[in-house]
């Protein structure tokens, strides 16, 4: 019922090497997202270690980054797309460095009509350049800037470019503590009928600044979150994929037990992945 997400670039720090993690996990899987795939060598490899249905995360194609979209990188990423078989294709939309400096983990974009215009137009060339579909994912928040809320933001990208969205619940918590909103209240204020893939990882709140949520991708996953997970099952009349993303350093004990974990909550819903439809036939 779970797929799980993965840095490529960060192969050799997840506690144990990817061909042993996808065999010990295989059973489980339903699904493996990607990011981080830079060469046809990278390509290869990869493919080289499981046979699951693939997604493919985009890297630094950020089309509502502050240079507007990548066209080198964008022909080289859907490339990849095509090399790997993806089912899909997908970006957080977000701002991953300003100018040639990079900065530490990608930001929100600035929440604004004109950056929306701008992730209007990036988001319409990748359709025309993709042969898969594209699905815009919700960024993190770990600050907002902009006189525009973040569903709002999202639901003229929708309604413009009828791209899908990736849902990361995570995400959906960090921006609610940020702006103090109910967090239910808030998944609702998004368009859940364009969501194919759901997200989840786990994180933490600051311990001195509540509205600051930290997302690891190597603690536990909250409660807080999972709440919205079931919610989300429930409220995404087109999901096909929920996604257990995992980070660097992460014990594979912690793994399995936050994939069990996901497995009963998908399955209180009845929840089968769509993106499994005709695979292996």
């Amino acid at each position: 019922m779970i797929g799980l997400g993965l840095d490529f670039q960060h192969r050799y720090s997840y506690g144990t090497p990817l061909v042993e993690l996808f065999d010990s996990l295989s059973d489980h899987l339903s699904h493996v997202s990607i990011v981080g795939l830079v060469t046809d060598d990278d390509v290869r490899s990869f493919k080289s270690m499981t046979s699951l249905p693939v997604l493919h995360h985009f890297t630094g194609v950020a089309p509502a980054g502050i240079g507007g979209i990548n066209m080198d990188v964008l022909r080289r990423q859907t490339a990849i797309t095509t090399q790997l078989g993806a089912k899909w294709c997908l970006e957080d939309i977000g701002i991953w460095n300003i100018g040639p400096y990079d900065i530490p983990y990608f930001a929100s974009p600035v929440l604004c009509q004109d950056v929306l215009e701008q992730t209007i137009d990036g988001v319409l060339t990748i359709q025309r350049q993709s042969t898969v579909p594209f699905l815009a994912e919700l960024p993190s928040c770990s600050f907002v800037a902009g006189d525009m809320s973040l569903d709002a933001f999202f639901r003229g990208l929708i309604e413009r470019t009828g791209c899908g969205m990736v849902l990361d619940v995570s995400h959906v918590f960090s921006y609610a503590i940020y702006c103090d909103r109910e967090p239910l209240e808030l998944l609702a204020a998004f368009p859940l009928d364009s969501v194919v893939e759901i997200h989840v990882a786990g994180g933490s709140v600051h311990p001195q600044h509540s509205w600051r949520y930290r997302d690891t991708h190597v603690e536990p996953i909250l409660d807080e979150v999972v709440a919205i997970l079931d919610a989300a099952i429930v409220g995404c009349r087109h999901l096909q994929a929920i996604t257990y993303e995992i980070g660097l350093g992460i014990s594979p004990e912690l793994v399995d037990q936050e994939i069990k974990r996901l497995r009963r909550v998908a399955g209180r819903h009845g929840f089968t992945p769509g993106i499994l439809a005709g695979h292996g036939s």
